[in-house]
């Protein structure tokens, strides 16, 4: 064999194996960037779902604090609301599998925005129709904590989208594993979490802020949340 047949041997025997540890990085490289790209989806589609919880809480006490007429103004804001998650939907809805087979694989039928958007409207239309005849809650008894529940189903609903959303996203980790929502929260900092642990603390608040101490201590999706503080 001639030197130069050698060399190339040698040559070949360094190389083959630095191809291969190229080609592992670069595969784990995409994989991350993949997580990534998921997550970020998962991130863009959660927001407006965030914004729309806190704009139905901030409505429902202000419906007891200052009536209907003052919670008007917040309703603005739920309708643009609803108009970014549909057109976030219409985007990312089947990449996150808010889609009817995706949704009944998780037993979560009824949390698709059209249905939300719908129990919206006819709750405004609702608040809308008592607002001609009550100027305000506080002078009108009979419609204090009249539609409590449907703000608490409607909030429900929205937090089943976010866990949802937590499951299809890479927002979370394996459900089996002891990692699982490990502090509470997701990489977007909240807590996609339909339970008292992820709603006790804001239903608490908004028991104590409204002063019906009977509703501090519950919990809209059906569980009872600590002792209000």
């Amino acid at each position: 064999m001639s030197v130069s047949r050698k060399i190339l041997l040698i040559a070949l025997s360094f190389a083959l194996p630095i191809a291969v540890l190229v080609y592992l990085t670069v595969i784990n490289i995409d994989a991350n960037i993949t997580f990534a790209q998921w997550e970020l989806k998962g991130d863009e589609y959660q927001r407006p779902l965030e914004d729309l919880v806190h704009f139905l809480q901030s409505e429902q006490i202000t419906l007891h604090s200052s009536g209907i007429k003052a919670a008007a103004e917040t309703s603005n804001k739920i309708d643009s609301a609803f108009q970014l998650l549909e057109q976030t939907d219409h985007r990312l809805g089947v990449d996150l599998q808010f889609t009817e087979e995706g949704l009944a694989k998780r037993h979560r039928e009824h949390e698709r925005v059209a249905v939300a958007h719908q129990e919206w409207t006819e709750l405004a239309r609702e608040l809308a129709q008592a607002g001609e005849t009550s100027p305000g809650l506080e002078h009108d008894s009979k419609l204090d904590g009249k539609f409590d529940d449907k703000f608490d189903h409607l909030v429900s609903d929205l937090r089943t989208m976010i866990t949802h959303i937590g499951d299809t996203s890479n927002l979370i980790l394996d459900p089996d594993l002891d990692s699982y929502y490990p502090d509470g929260r997701n990489s977007a900092g909240v807590a996609p979490d339909t339970g008292p642990a992820g709603t006790s603390y804001a239903i608490r608040l908004r028991g104590a802020a409204v002063g019906r101490p009977d509703r501090a201590g519950k919990d809209p999706v059906g569980g009872v949340c600590g002792d209000a503080a």
